[in-house]
């Protein structure tokens, strides 16, 4: 009975995004009913080796993060296999042993239910397309406007199919969905609309199986407090004791400067922050226009010190030859001095990394209200830095937010502990499920959907099945 629960078990992985042939060898079923000695023990070595197998993949992830993409800094727990089979031998409920293997987290269910409800959707026939042609805007009186209705409510938008009239149901049913595709919420249907309402149920439940597999690689707990940057969505959110307490746009890294996925935890913040120029932006984007005019700079509070060490001396910028500065051998270091000109604006918050990746303010506001924010160089700009710093400081009865907008309102730079420490997550999400059971999908800005599809495609080419028994290996 065992046996065959196992067998169940791994049958079940099906829901889980994952190929139950991966771990079964054809014939498996048919050894149940052997009495020779060698059929038992491929029985048993099939059987282990399947145990082994899907609960390190529903644990960790069929995929290694950082061989699939190396911008991913995530390391999943690995299972340790003779605790898995100790546990196997020792309960009753197989079934229940393996499926606690999985994420148990709201997230990865909520994705698992959307996985079989889009299933459903494929084996009846998959999604009506809708017809090309001119934008489509409220007010139109329009053929297609008729078909429109009838689609968006095929893939459960609230609106009715009853005239072909641009009317108030079908601009917030067009919005509704915008929204969930991270496209601009304008009520329009134009060429970008149309490209997401015409992506095949097929596309997008593969979206549902890698963002699965992403979530078996993050940490079994985020944390009792913890921000999240979802990057796919240009969005961070703050999450005390299960429950939201803020919500933030940002601007991520540009697709060269791409900010990379790992966790961390923030530990302090700095207000009124200089910007220590990284060397790479000093040689690449500063060196030219200090070649061009050597006071440039300076009408933007950049001051130039002689070295990076704790000694250097601050130098006149007009006194140095920048044409006989090379890029290959630029010792200075550029520093930005408080204000509100300061590319990291007014407050950054500190997570110590080997990325030199943080949150932080910005002078250039306007960036938020595009739909794409890919602007940095890997930083991560937060739209209202001043709520969240608030918001961490909140427990520290020393830091009230009068005496956080006077050290503000000073200028001066201040480093300030956070009372109680928060992870942090950097996460590359293109579908999960909000708390209304709504399916949200992004593009795939980085390119990361289509490298762990790969990897999990040639994984699936991997042979699975145990190494031949031989009387030794018995």
């Amino acid at each position: 009975p065992k046996a065959q629960g196992l067998l169940n078990a791994v049958k079940a992985v099906y829901e889980d995004g994952l190929e139950p042939s991966d771990y079964i060898t054809p014939g498996v079923q048919a050894l149940f009913t052997a009495r020779d000695e060698d059929s038992l023990a491929r029985l048993e070595a099939e059987l282990t080796w399947a145990m082994v197998r899907v609960a390190s993949d529903l644990k960790s992830g069929r995929t290694v993060p950082n061989e699939v993409d190396p911008e991913l800094f995530v390391h999943p727990h690995n299972i340790n296999p003779a605790v898995v089979l100790s546990q196997a031998a020792a309960v009753n409920d197989i079934e229940q042993l393996v499926a606690r293997h999985a994420p148990q987290g709201a997230d990865y269910k909520n994705l698992k239910a959307a996985l079989k409800r889009y299933r459903e959707i494929a084996r009846l026939g998959g999604w009506t397309e809708m017809s090309d042609g001119r934008i489509l805007r409220p007010g139109y009186r329009d053929h297609r406007v008729q078909d429109l209705k009838r689609v968006l409510a095929e893939r459960g938008e609230a609106v009715t199919a009853d005239n072909n009239h641009y009317d108030a149901a079908l601009i917030d049913a067009v919005r509704a969905f915008q929204r969930r595709h991270g496209l601009g919420a304008d009520g329009a249907f134009g060429p970008q609309t149309l490209g997401e309402l015409n992506t095949s149920v097929e596309r997008r439940i593969e979206q549902i199986k890698i963002n699965m597999e992403r979530w078996r690689w993050m940490p079994a707990n985020l944390g009792q407090r913890y921000a999240m940057v979802n990057l796919a969505d240009y969005r961070l959110e703050v999450v005390f004791d299960g429950e939201p307490v803020y919500e933030s746009r940002v601007v991520i890294g540009t697709n060269v400067d791409r900010t990379p996925v790992f966790s961390d935890v923030m530990t302090y913040m700095v207000i009124n922050p200089y910007w220590n120029i990284p060397p790479s932006i000093a040689r690449d984007e500063m060196l030219p226009q200090l070649r061009k005019d050597p006071y440039a700079l300076a009408r933007r509070g950049i001051r130039v010190f002689s070295s990076w060490g704790s000694g250097a001396s601050e130098i006149d910028p007009g006194m140095i030859d920048w044409n006989m500065v090379s890029r290959a051998g630029f010792p200075f270091k550029l520093r930005q001095d408080p204000g509100n000109g300061n590319a990291l604006g007014r407050v950054k918050f500190m997570f110590p990394n080997q990325f030199n990746i943080y949150l932080h303010d910005t002078p250039s506001k306007s960036l938020f209200n595009r739909t794409v924010r890919a602007f940095s160089h890997g930083c991560i700009r937060v739209e209202e830095p001043f709520r969240l710093a608030k918001l961490l400081l909140r427990d520290d009865p020393r830091w009230s937010e009068e005496r956080f907008d006077r050290e503000l309102a000073s200028r001066q730079r201040r480093v300030i502990s956070l009372p109680t420490p928060i992870n942090v997550h950097l996460t590359y999400l293109t579908a999960w499920v909000d708390a209304d059971g709504i399916v949200h999908f992004r593009d795939d800005i980085y390119g990361r959907d289509k490298r762990l599809t790969a990897a999990l495609d040639a994984s699936r080419q991997t042979p699975m099945a145990p190494p031949p028994l031989t009387s030794d290996s018995r």
